[in-house]
């Protein structure tokens, strides 16, 4: 009896530490397997309306990045932002020798050179389970924007990019471009060149809400909040707030106060040039045809986006049907 209940305590001994590891084991690894899918913020966060889309035109860009989006804060690679943190922009030699690097030769009058201070992870796989630089963190972009470089019998606009690896901030001239260690690689990418009539360039902000007896998705309060707002336009973008777009199609056209009317007025709605304060019996209206941006406020438009040209620094547009007047904004 006595060496059954010591045998019988010992089992008990034995489960009770087997049962014991095997919580403890389960507890580290499922920790483990925890903290390897916990991706940082700024690794996760998608991409928002605002970034540029960038279309890869090298080998390196197709095969590694793909196409890429790019505003002053952020570079998009894959579904992920990272940030950027402007450092300078380039001119003189620096401009020069950073273009040299990315092979760049200049059809453009205007190249627009630019350093940013960023950190992109090693494990930021990308296209076939890529990444930018091997095993180190992205800490630089090199950037060089360039409007309007003639490719055959078209003008397109190119981006070239240059990634770098390392804590102090990189050289840019080609002496120690030549010899660093902490370059990982030059990527270019192409957008379609758009001719946005230059009358629209610069920046305008959105004045007040005009008086037009028309049927809209938005309410007062919705339409206030684009007051004192601004949109901005240049050769082939246009942005207002956190929202922009490449323009793939630009539609240039004179419209007269009776078709306005007839196009844009209907059983339950009313709107001409008089309502609008456009005393002319004709305006030229710009259309920028962009992808469908984020749905702001029940609606895909970018304010901006479909414009009547009132005078040389008046411009009406619309969003959800409720009609804006905007002025040029004067340096």
């Amino acid at each position: 009896m006595t060496k059954f209940w010591k045998l019988f305590v010992l089992m008990g001994v034995g489960v009770l530490v087997f049962v014991s590891y095997g919580a403890i084991y389960f507890m580290f690894n499922r920790s483990e397997k925890h903290a390897s899918t916990n991706i940082p913020k700024q690794e996760s966060e998608e991409a928002t309306p605002g970034f540029i889309t960038w279309t890869a035109s090298s080998h390196t860009a197709e095969a590694i990045t793909g196409d890429v989006g790019l505003s002053d804060s952020a570079i998009v690679l894959g579904s992920r932002s990272y940030p950027l943190s402007l450092v300078r922009q380039l001119g003189g030699s620096e401009l020069s020798d950073s273009m040299n690097l990315l092979s760049i030769e200049s059809g453009s009058s205007e190249p627009e050179g630019k350093l940013f201070k960023t950190d992109i992870p090693s494990t930021a796989q990308l296209l076939n389970s890529n990444t930018v630089c091997g095993s180190e963190n992205v800490k630089w972009v090199l950037t060089v924007i360039e409007r309007g470089t003639p490719m055959g019998r078209q003008k397109v606009n190119t981006l070239s990019l240059a990634f770098f690896s390392g804590a102090e901030e990189p050289i840019l001239d080609t002496a120690s471009l030549d010899r660093s260690r902490n370059l990982c690689g030059t990527f270019s990418y192409l957008s379609a060149n758009q001719n946005i009539p230059r009358e629209l360039y610069g920046t305008w902000t959105v004045r007040r809400v005009l008086p037009a007896s028309t049927i809209s998705c938005w309410g007062q309060d919705q339409a206030d909040r684009l007051i004192g707002t601004e949109i901005e336009y240049s050769a082939d973008t246009l942005r207002w707030k956190d929202q922009g777009a490449v323009i793939p199609e630009v539609e240039v056209k004179t419209v007269t106060a009776d078709q306005f009317m007839a196009d844009n007025s209907g059983s339950q709605s009313y709107v001409d040039f008089k309502v609008l304060g456009i005393q002319a019996n004709q305006a030229t209206e710009v259309s920028l045809n962009h992808p469908n941006s984020k749905e702001w406020e029940g609606t895909s438009e970018i304010p901006g986006d479909n414009v009547l040209i009132k005078n040389p620094d008046t411009i009406v547009f619309s969003v959800c049907n409720v009609y804006f007047e905007a002025e040029r904004k004067r340096r």
